[in-house]
């Protein structure tokens, strides 16, 4: 299991941690905070980041997320990359958090990528005026892409990987292949169908 480290601007990080658990609260022992104090010598904060990640010694690896890219929080997290088990995404925001902590169990290469994904994609922008009409289109979007579906309403896992192209390909219409990213240190996980404009299909 992996553990995760939020290091930000005061009071940001604790912030973070508070409202991660709220939601999952088990997650507690694999999730550190630390607080980069305005006040604080970076030396300090290098101090209470390197004592951070020594409560993680017993983890698989550790992913550290920082708040902003070359702001002292991320310069101090950058100190504490070591080789294979740590990893360093800046931009953390509560969705990135969360998909982190929900995922752990993962590779720590495949964590980092999910984590990024999750902060990238956790917003959802809205048009007061036509919101309705939005959410239905997509409901009705996606019902006409899955309704079809018996056996894969949602997804296929790894271990079927020559059925999930062949199935896939066949839904889109065309020939698809499995990237083999295994000397990035990524394994498949499964492929899904997902709706795109005008009810078409799109795989993922």
């Amino acid at each position: 299991m992996n553990a995760v480290i939020v290091i930000a601007h005061a009071p940001l990080a604790s912030a973070l941690r508070e409202a991660a658990l709220h939601v999952l609260a088990d997650c507690a022992p694999d999730l550190q905070a630390v607080d980069v104090q305005a006040s604080d010598a970076p030396e300090a904060s290098l101090a209470d980041a390197r004592a951070a990640l020594a409560r993680c010694a017993g983890s698989e690896g550790v992913l550290i997320l920082a708040d902003v890219l070359g702001a002292t929080p991320c310069n101090v997290a950058t100190r504490l990359l070591a080789g294979e088990r740590t990893r360093l995404l800046a931009g953390v925001n509560l969705p990135m958090l969360l998909r982190s902590l929900c995922y752990r169990h993962e590779p720590l290469a495949a964590l980092a990528q999910r984590a990024l994904a999750g902060g990238a994609g956790g917003g959802w922008w809205r048009q007061a005026a036509d919101a309705r009409d939005v959410i239905a289109t997509q409901a009705l979007d996606a019902h006409l892409v899955y309704v079809g579906e018996v056996r894969h309403p949602v997804e296929v896992g790894a271990g079927e990987r020559d059925h999930l192209v062949a199935w896939l390909s066949k839904r889109l219409g065309g020939p698809l292949k499995a990237p083999d990213l295994a000397a990035q240190g990524f394994s498949l996980v499964g492929g899904r169908l997902l709706p795109a404009t005008d009810a078409r299909a799109a795989a993922q």
